[in-house]
């Protein structure tokens, strides 16, 4: 059998459809997997934005409870019976906390059947009123 002669022509140009059709499909590819490529990084960018918002989040409750802690040690000091001790207990609780964490400490006190402890919470917030209107 004769082996069919194929022109030149026509092999050159299924060459050139075969090898533009790969070049446009490779194209694709690397657009697709660059589109991929950024919405997999920005998925993992807003995670680890929210982790970061979340471990910032616990050290502050961590310092909070450290802070309430060392404050609750304090409690024994505002019952003593030397005046010079307990305002000094009130003095470091009143730096140590927020003004509003005070004034709802000192409130609380305030209302304690604890002779001392009420005396304490006024004290405390006698002295948060001046602060507040010294300030003002």
């Amino acid at each position: 059998m004769p082996e069919e002669v194929v022109p030149q022509g026509r092999s050159t140009d299924l060459l050139a459809k075969i090898a533009a059709f790969l070049g446009i499909m490779s194209t694709l590819i690397g657009v697709i997997v660059s589109v991929s490529s950024w919405r997999v990084k920005t998925s993992l960018d807003r995670i680890d934005s929210q982790l970061k918002a979340r471990s910032t989040a616990i050290e502050e409750s961590k310092e909070r409870v450290a802070r309430y802690t060392w404050v609750r040690s304090l409690f024994a000091d505002l019952t003593d019976s030397d005046p010079q001790k307990r305002a000094f207990a009130l003095s470091v609780i009143q730096r140590a906390l927020s003004d509003d964490e005070a004034k709802k400490l000192f409130a609380a006190l305030n209302t304690s059947k604890d002779e001392n402890l009420r005396e304490a919470g006024q004290a405390g917030l006698q002295s948060s009123l001046t602060q507040d209107f010294l300030s003002n």
